[in-house]
């Protein structure tokens, strides 16, 4: 198989975990309603594990090495803290918000590969940022000029999951470490740290994961071990910035998604900074797209 049909195949595997991302955030709004943010973030990333567990134990009994449990502990712990504010904030906010809030990353991965890994960003990525400020500026901003908590967490969310995809690409294009085992050791290191928090506070309650338990069974089964073992197995093909703009169509999922299922509507002017947040994806993002191939040698 060539370079080019192993790329079409990743690019095709992170928009479906986009997808599955975007309908993510309307469970996510809904189980808040019975139940914590740590508690139902322990219950969804160890039920991830556990359906991961056979498929590790059958594909990937021989990669149970040191470097994928570092790499699985430093993706686990980014994880924990991403998913925690992540779910935090969306209490306080829309879904269609809060994913486009979070789809803010596509900016913020190269801007944190030149600052921290010095790996020159492009000059449109800049323009870019300026564009998606404003976008989240129109988005957020309320009539007194102040920003929800809520959006104020779900931004430091998407830095976080910056750091998150950054590490991941690092970790698959260097190390060439297993998708499986990784994603499993990543949700259980998260799993166990919001388990750990939430017993400290003596706030788990079991009505609330019985009550919620289809929203649990699909970020669980679906978001966290199916697309998140997409996504690391894509970034073996795709590099960090590229993956991003691809990520970022979980934005467009999630206005959807909180529109059909909870009628959740947005104001002309958050619609147009959605349409500002959208454009600077895009330009993020041109460079790249020109480069792509148009013909496949056969």
């Amino acid at each position: 198989m060539s370079a080019y049909s192993e790329r079409f195949r990743a690019d095709a595997a992170l928009v479906l975990t986009a997808f599955l991302w975007g309908g993510a955030f309307v469970a996510q709004r809904s189980a808040m309603a019975v139940m914590g943010p740590l508690e139902f973030n322990a219950v969804r990333d160890l039920l991830a594990a556990l359906v991961l567990l056979p498929a590790a134990m059958l594909f990937s009994r021989g990669n149970f090495t040191a470097s994928n449990l570092r790499a699985g502990l430093i993706l686990g712990l980014l994880l924990f803290v991403g998913g925690t504010l992540q779910q935090v904030g969306v209490v306080e906010t829309t879904a269609g918000k809060a994913g486009f809030i979070t789809g803010l990353y596509v900016v913020l991965i190269p801007l944190f590969l030149q600052l921290f890994w010095s790996k020159r960003s492009r000059n449109g990525i800049w323009l870019a940022a300026i564009v998606a400020v404003l976008g989240l500026g129109l988005l957020s901003i309320q009539s007194d000029f102040s920003i929800a908590r809520g959006d104020l967490l779900v931004l430091l969310c998407a830095a976080v999951f910056a750091f998150h995809v950054i590490s991941a690409g690092n970790f698959m294009a260097r190390d060439r470490l297993d998708p499986i085992l990784l994603c499993m050791i990543q949700n259980i290191v998260a799993g166990v740290l919001s388990w750990l928090w939430v017993g400290s506070q003596g706030s788990f309650v079991i009505h609330g994961v019985s009550s919620a338990w289809i929203e649990i069974a699909y970020i669980g089964v679906f978001s966290s071990a199916f697309a998140y073992g997409l996504q690391l197995w894509a970034q073996r093909h795709t590099p960090a910035a590229d993956t991003a703009i691809i990520l970022s169509l979980e934005s467009v999922f999630a206005a959807i998604a909180g529109w059909y299922f909870l009628a959740e509507m947005m104001t002309p002017v958050q619609l147009i900074g959605c349409g500002f947040i959208l454009a600077s994806v895009v330009i993020s993002q041109l460079p790249e797209l020109r480069r792509v191939p148009r013909t496949v040698e056969m």
